[in-house]
């Protein structure tokens, strides 16, 4: 795959990361409740039923669904673009991992797809307010995106 081609998707993703980012922080600037309840992502995992009827109470469950259907599109678009910036040995993203063909691009593509369902069932814990083991799906989340961002960051220092 040529450079320009890669750049050319590059591109495109970063516009639709920064639509995307906008359309967040709009739906989460619309949705603050109060200092307690003040984004979506509010980690109150231990009272997850009394926040909900909290944001059911003012009105903002709209925008808090909306924050979240925009946060799985966001997700894919994020980790795409760490894939994309992160190379291989032959200059070639580790998303391609059909091009690549090094164990790298093998195992990003493997904890990006972990690190994808884990914010799809973060997001669905949200909504459907679970409160047993949301504690869990945020810290294996975070693992894994830290994770998929140390390719980049072993990228960008080697």
């Amino acid at each position: 795959m040529s450079e320009s081609t890669i750049s050319r998707r590059i591109r495109r993703l970063l516009i639709a990361w920064a639509i995307l980012s906008a359309g967040m922080l709009i739906s989460a600037w619309i949705f603050r409740i109060n200092e307690l309840i003040a984004h979506p992502q509010h980690e109150l995992f231990d009272h997850m039923s009394e926040a909900y009827k909290r944001i059911k109470g003012a009105d903002k469950e709209w925008a808090f669904r909306s924050f979240f259907v925009l946060d799985v599109f966001w997700a894919a678009v994020t980790l795409c673009l760490v894939g994309m910036f992160s190379r291989d040995v032959n200059n070639t993203p580790l998303l391609y991992y059909r091009t690549s063909r090094q164990p790298a691009s093998f195992f990003f593509v493997i904890f990006a797809l972990l690190a994808f369902i884990a914010d799809i069932a973060e997001g669905i814990g949200y909504v459907w307010t679970w409160e047993s083991n949301m504690l869990y799906i945020f810290r294996a989340k975070l693992a894994l995106y830290v994770i998929c961002l140390s390719f980049l960051l072993y990228w960008l220092l080697w």
